[in-house]
């Protein structure tokens, strides 16, 4: 593709790099250190001798914290250094993790912080995650674990997932670590609400559901010759789309565990938009049926007992996260997992 011409310029302590236009990067670590913490100094509420010294100490534990995740980032500079608005939401996080003193509440506020200095344009996402950055401190571990498994289960699907055995590897990976803190208490979910991190809606998803849905290839009873008709599809383009069924081998699947993987197999093979959609029609025919799931699962994971028993007993499959959930959602799974999903996709 085209681009028009683009030219750049900076001043001292910027650099330049090329987009739809100029870029100039902000603050320099030491410097994003100090207006922090002067920042700190100026707005936040003196207290007296020791308590005042401990809430200084911890709004430095922030922004070390912080500039210790831009490191990682690779950043030359702090992106959004010299913006009042990113310097006011380096400034709510320290406060709020100066009045805690939560260490998983600062490596939270710490991950938001990094997604917010990526955003230098006023938009959805950079208004979201401010808020994202007000509403964290307001969360129990529990419920955070809680818009975590929800983000899992409803929002995200796993691109290396191609087989059972990779989505249950995936399953162990981001689904396990915050089952255990889960909340059962229907208080927690009302805080959800009030929060503004969930809404309640009538419509209750089944956990199999959501399973069937994102990951509609690995959850099928198997095709048959008749339904591969209707595609169509030419020798060179089935051998490559069309496996044995994995559950009964004189049956046919789909060779793809979700739906994205069957656009990029249509383009590999230079198939249109309608040979994709009949695949994907293909790939939801035949679901197993929900018992038959839940055992299959629990014989592989027996810890996913306890995620339908949860799922069965609370008002966790009526909740929809709200852009602010699933902001922080991300960032607790970033937290917890080392996995970075683009939030863009969802904000």
């Amino acid at each position: 593709m085209m681009r028009g011409r683009q030219s750049q310029k900076g001043g001292d302590s910027s650099i330049n790099i090329q987009a739809h236009g100029d870029i100039t990067f902000g603050l320099t670590y030491d410097q994003t250190r100090q207006v922090a913490m002067d920042t700190f100094k100026v707005n936040f509420v003196e207290f007296q001798n020791e308590a005042f010294e401990l809430v200084l100490r911890r709004a430095e534990e922030l922004v070390n914290s912080f500039l210790e995740e831009a490191r990682k980032e690779g950043w030359a500079q702090i992106p959004e250094g010299k913006n009042p608005d990113f310097q006011y939401a380096l400034y709510s996080a320290q406060r709020d993790y100066a009045r805690s003193g939560d260490e998983d509440l600062r490596e939270l506020l710490v991950q938001l912080l990094v997604d917010r200095a990526k955003i230098q344009d006023r938009d959805l996402a950079q208004i979201v995650l401010n808020e994202s950055l007000a509403v964290a401190p307001k969360l129990t571990p529990g419920q955070l674990d809680w818009l975590s498994l929800i983000f899992v289960l409803k929002y995200a699907s796993f691109s290396e997932v191609s087989d059972l055995h990779s989505l249950y590897k995936a399953f162990d990976a981001f689904i396990r670590p915050f089952l255990a803190g889960a909340s059962w208490k229907e208080s927690a979910y009302q805080h959800l609400e009030y929060a503004g991190a969930a809404t309640h809606n009538a419509v209750k998803i089944e956990a199999h559901v959501l399973l069937t849905r994102n990951y509609p290839g690995l959850f099928r009873m198997g095709l048959t010759e008749l339904d591969l008709e209707e595609v169509g599809l030419s020798e060179e383009a089935r051998s490559a789309l069309i496996v044995p069924s994995q559950r009964n081998p004189t049956l046919h699947q789909v060779n793809a565990a979700t739906p994205g993987e069957i656009d990029s197999l249509c383009q590999r093979f230079g198939l249109g938009t309608d040979e994709a959609e009949k695949l994907k029609n293909l790939q939801r025919r035949r679901p197993v049926p929900a018992a038959e799931l839940r055992a299959e699962l629990i014989a592989a994971l027996p810890w996913m007992a306890q995620l339908f028993e949860l799922w069965d007993s609370t008002p966790i499959p009526n909740l929809t996260l709200t852009s602010v959930g699933m902001a922080i959602a991300h960032a607790n799974i970033k937290k917890r997992t080392g996995r970075d999903f683009d939030l863009s996709i969802w904000i």
